[in-house]
């Protein structure tokens, strides 16, 4: 069967969760490319019908991974309801150029990994950046207390590069990764 990258549904929102909690932080055994954040079923739902950089790949009715990301009015949006988690990146955001599209967050089920669905889903966000005339694609990737290195080689495999910008969380810093379209 086909594995096919469409936007993603609220249908949809049950088995991305799914995959973010087989992704999800362990402090007992940590894995550096793991997931921080897993949202409320509510958010992710919210997130399918406000953006349109919000995909899934799927095969057939089964989703075997996502990629969370929104554009600039999107993100005010997000912010102005309470459902923007990531503060740290609230004043970079707001400080940047516009139109920008911040990607979220990504995640591909551990048995579709290295099988070319997390390359189309990125492939897929910067095709639809470049035909919305956006300017600039921000990312987060973790820095401390454990490196994300394989979010980092992946990511500059698609151009993407470090702003040598650190934001510091509570218990994390994230390191902003840009790509210019």
């Amino acid at each position: 069967m086909e594995i096919k990258i469409i936007n993603a549904l609220p249908e949809h929102v049950r088995q991305i969760r799914e995959i973010s909690e087989s992704l999800k932080f362990n402090q007992e055994k940590p894995k550096c490319e793991a997931l921080i954040t897993v949202l409320r079923e509510r958010e992710y739902t919210e997130r399918t019908r406000l953006s349109k950089y919000f995909y899934v790949a799927v095969e057939g009715q089964i989703v075997l991974g996502f990629l969370m990301a929104f554009d600039d009015k999107t993100y005010e949006e997000l912010l102005r309801r309470g459902l923007f988690h990531h503060e740290e990146i609230v004043p970079f955001l707001n400080n940047n150029e516009k139109p920008f599209v911040y990607w979220e967050s990504f995640g591909v089920a551990n048995n579709k990994q290295r099988a070319g669905v997390g390359k189309a889903l990125i492939n897929r966000l910067l095709e639809d950046g470049i035909n919305d005339d956006k300017k600039i694609i921000h990312a987060m990737i973790r820095h401390e207390p454990y490196k994300n290195n394989a979010s980092i080689n992946f990511t500059k495999q698609f151009g993407f590069q470090y702003s040598g910008i650190d934001v510091p969380s509570e218990e994390y810093t994230h390191g902003i990764y840009q790509k210019t379209l």
